[in-house]
């Protein structure tokens, strides 16, 4: 890495320019030590956040969640962003305990949105503004044509499109991110009228778990992203309102940590 002591400088360099290229340098570091707490995540509106994060707001203000997780705001408040590495992990630097914090991406942002979801006490709907036209099998359609009033009272705005469609107008909030995926909408509203057949209540046992566990991993951040340091202010500021941010869903973990000595030792500098 080249430093001040290490620049080379040409006889034909002014002293103007030479103070501009110092400074340059100077400015350079100072922005790689800025904090995720500095103020100018707060009002940089450069590089807006993704409908992703977006989601996680959106179910965040509707939860009104009060919990702040104390534990990960200490070790966040006295970090620094290092960057992104794989286009999955974040890295920050710890000062205060000499930690190198990895957060998981994907998995952070899914244990977000997972929680969100669970807390929920009633779920609205979300208009689209340009319906889904799906087809379906017509054991499929007749499935649908006999639950559409349990689907069309959930959240959802289904109408006869057709001998074996039907367009979608309006999706539970939880679907919103997914919207794209018409597979998974088409496969998320067999499931439901499946579930209602079999008199199981999706909206108050293990399944709509099941639900909530695939909504969140289709809605989450995916590996190949590459985040602003604003998206990752917004993530972890996400992550410290829920009690639990530290597995995913799945029980994966979303943030390890190293501590200096791990680096000391394989240096062989203790």
């Amino acid at each position: 890495m080249e430093t001040l002591n290490t620049i080379k400088i040409s006889k034909n360099i002014s002293t103007n320019k030479f103070s501009k290229l110092i400074n340059t340098i100077i400015n350079e570091k100072k922005e790689k030590n800025i904090t995720i707490f500095d103020k100018k995540y707060n009002v940089d509106e450069s590089n807006k956040t993704n409908e992703k994060l977006n989601l996680s707001e959106d179910l965040l203000t509707l939860n009104n969640i009060k919990y702040e997780n104390t534990f990960l705001k200490e070790k966040i408040f006295t970090s620094n962003i290092i960057g992104q590495i794989f286009k999955l992990y974040i890295l920050l630097e710890n000062i205060k305990n000499n930690q190198l914090i990895l957060i998981d991406i994907h998995a952070l942002h899914e244990k977000i949105i997972y929680t969100q979801l669970k807390s929920l006490k009633e779920i609205p709907s979300f208009e689209l503004q340009d319906p889904i036209l799906l087809q379906f099998s017509k054991k499929e359609f007749i499935l649908i044509n006999e639950n559409i009033s349990f689907l069309n009272s959930n959240n959802f705005e289904i109408i006869e499109f057709g001998p074996i469609s039907y367009q979608i107008k309006k999706v539970p909030l939880y679907l919103k991110s997914t919207i794209e995926d018409t597979i998974f909408i088409r496969e998320i509203i067999i499931e439901i009228c499946r579930d209602k057949i079999k008199n199981i209540d999706i909206f108050n046992n293990r399944i709509i778990d099941e639900y909530f566990k695939k909504i969140s991993c289709k809605s989450a951040i995916k590996s190949g992203y590459n985040c602003t340091n604003k998206q990752i202010y917004e993530l972890i500021n996400q992550a410290i309102q829920i009690k639990d941010p530290y597995t995913c869903p799945h029980g994966r973990p979303t943030i390890i940590t190293i501590d200096k000595s791990f680096f000391d030792s394989s240096f062989k500098r203790k």
